[in-house]
């Protein structure tokens, strides 16, 4: 399964709240990243394979992109 992004787990990620991941597209926004919630980080990976939503979505979702993510809202 690929999702053409990496997900990285850097020092933002280990000491802020909430422990916001950061995307990196391997493809079409290359080097434009962002940070989303980790608790649904595999939701958004599963979603981008399958193709039923693009990084774009995940980029704009607010609840995604501020840490107010609850897991059951992507499945």
């Amino acid at each position: 399964m690929t999702s053409d992004a990496v997900l990285i787990a850097d020092t933002a990620t280990l000491r802020e709240p909430g422990h916001p991941v950061r995307v990196v597209p391997l493809e079409d926004e290359v080097g434009d990243s962002f940070r989303g919630d980790a608790d649904v980080a595999g939701i958004m990976v599963v979603n981008l394979a399958l193709g039923n939503r693009d990084l774009g979505d995940w980029r704009e979702d607010d609840a995604w992109t501020s840490g107010s993510v609850r897991p059951e809202m992507y499945t």
